[in-house]
């Protein structure tokens, strides 16, 4: 029977997780889906139940707790309550880069 009182959307982009426990140890990770209170991660290490993380996709960030972490062959499933994401810090970067007075690097592709 499913108990989510929120609908959950399937996705899988590469992120990085920082666990904020000191160290800031950095491990990566997939997005296995995300519902506006939380994601579950997929990951091949396992990061305990109650510790604050950091996660890091393309030019967002997000704070959070993991509430889960579960074996699940050779991996580990994390559930992560999501406390706060910042979303367009290239953007933000560039504003307080200008508001300094600093040269803005440019984007070499």
């Amino acid at each position: 029977m499913e108990q989510r009182s929120e609908e959950r959307f399937a996705i899988d982009p590469p992120v990085a997780v920082i666990v904020l426990d000191g160290k800031e140890i950095r491990q990566t990770a997939r997005v296995r889906n995300v519902s506006p209170a939380g994601l579950q991660l997929v990951s091949d290490c396992v990061i305990p139940a109650g510790a604050a993380i950091k996660i890091e996709l393309d030019n967002s960030l997000a704070l959070g707790e993991v509430v889960y972490c579960v074996a699940e062959g050779d991996h580990s499933v994390l559930g992560v309550k999501v406390e706060h994401v910042l979303n367009g810090l290239a953007e933000l970067q560039k504003k307080l880069m200008t508001f300094a007075g600093e040269p803005i690097p440019q984007r070499v592709d």
